[in-house]
């Protein structure tokens, strides 16, 4: 059975208040979406994360896959930085409070390629609530095939993986120049000496996010794993 169905209600669109930004957000918001001003509004940042710690955290417990865990804990990460969450629709900047996990797997046929798995009410799980549903979704896939369609894509938050491909960049495309929705995927793990790495791409929209957000997105994730 698949996670409950998500739908546009669900998600809890809710306008920005830019009075509460500061002059930087606000030249940003509106520059970097004045398509006369920029031509390509995103950038693309792959960090070689250190997992070593992470690694370690998620043997001391016993449910779910690792993957599933360093998805969890970007999230728990992303929900300190409400930039991510931002979407420009229909030329109002709205916040996406409720917005859900979607995460593409690979169902290994070259016709059928992908299940677009989703799960609503991401920030909201616990670990053994988000695992479970991560794990339903896992076990759909091998049965069908599922798009979710462009109706509620763009207020999603994705998250993808790519665990056969050692990428020190990756460049992802868009459906749109104007939504700021950002996007992330997860590499090949790699061992150096003692140490664990995974490569994370992120792709972001310059009027909601910038490096010194994505630096501090970083070090909320590896906070997490420390004693």
């Amino acid at each position: 059975m698949r996670p409950e169905k998500t739908t546009l209600a669900s998600i809890d669109l809710t306008p920005i208040d830019r009075e509460q930004l500061c002059n930087y957000e606000l030249w940003a918001q509106d520059f970097f979406t004045d398509t006369n001003a920029i031509e390509n509004p995103y950038l693309d940042i792959t960090l070689q994360l250190d997992i070593t710690q992470a690694r370690l955290c998620y043997e001391a417990q016993s449910i779910g896959t690792f993957t599933a865990y360093l998805y969890f804990h970007l999230i728990q990460a992303l929900k300190k930085h409400p930039e991510f969450f931002y979407r420009k629709i229909n030329n109002q900047w709205m916040k996406v409070e409720n917005p859900p996990l979607f995460y593409p797997i690979a169902r290994g046929s070259k016709r059928d390629r992908f299940y677009e798995a989703l799960i609503p009410n991401v920030l909201q799980l616990s670990w053994p609530e988000f695992t479970q549903l991560y794990q339903t979704e896992i076990e759909n896939s091998k049965l069908n095939t599922n798009l979710i369609g462009n109706e509620l894509y763009t207020y999603t938050l994705f998250i993808g993986n790519l665990p056969n491909l050692p990428f020190t960049g990756l460049t992802m495309h868009v459906n749109d120049r104007i939504s700021c929705q950002p996007f992330f995927y997860f590499g090949q793990r790699q061992t150096i000496g003692n140490q664990l790495f995974v490569s994370l791409c992120i792709k972001f929209h310059h009027s909601c996010v910038d490096p010194y957000i994505i630096d501090l997105l970083i070090k909320d994730f590896q906070r997490q794993f420390e004693d």
